[in-house]
C-alpha cells in the first residue's frame, strides 16, 4: 500500500520521502508546562521573600503622603532654623532645617518619617532657596 504505516515509518501519502528528526507537540506542551511551572514558583517564592506581613500598604502611603505636604508648607513657610515633629496616629515626622554652609541663600530641610511598629525609617534632604 502506498500510504503511511507505523511500523515503517513511510510517508509516501505525504509525500516526504524521508522522516524529520524533532518534538512532537506532546513534548513540547510538557516542556513549556514544565518551564512556565518553574517560572511560577520561583515568582511566588521571590514575593514571599519580600513580603513583610507587618507593612501595611496604607500606612505607607499616608506617610508618604503627609511627607509631601510637609515638604510642601515648609517651602513656602517662613525659614526658621530648628527641629520639628509632627506627631501622627501611625508614626511622626521630624522635620530640621539648616542652613546650608557653602551658600548663604539656600537652607537644608531634612524630614525623616519614622512609622510606629515597622522598624522602618525614610529620610528625605532638600535644599531650598531662600525666598527674598
Amino acid at each position: 500500500m502506498g500510504g503511511w504505516s507505523w511500523e515503517t515509518g513511510n510517508y509516501k501519502m505525504a509525500g516526504m520521502k524521508r522522516t524529520v528528526a524533532g518534538t512532537t507537540i506532546v513534548e513540547t506542551l510538557v516542556a513549556s508546562s514544565i518551564f512556565l511551572l518553574v517560572f511560577i514558583l520561583s515568582a511566588d517564592t521571590i514575593s514571599r521573600i519580600q513580603a513583610n506581613d507587618a507593612i501595611d500598604p496604607y500606612v505607607l502611603c499616608e506617610s508618604d503622603y503627609h511627607t509631601d505636604r510637609l515638604l510642601e508648607y515648609y517651602r513656602n513657610a517662613p525659614y526658621i532654623v530648628g527641629k520639628y515633629t509632627h506627631e501622627y496616629e501611625w508614626g511622626n515626622i521630624v522635620c530640621e532645617i539648616r542652613p546650608y554652609e557653602e551658600y548663604d541663600d539656600l537652607y537644608v530641610l531634612k524630614l525623616t518619617t519614622e512609622v510606629k511598629n515597622i522598624k522602618r525609617t525614610t529620610v528625605y534632604t532638600h535644599l531650598i532657596k531662600v525666598k527674598k
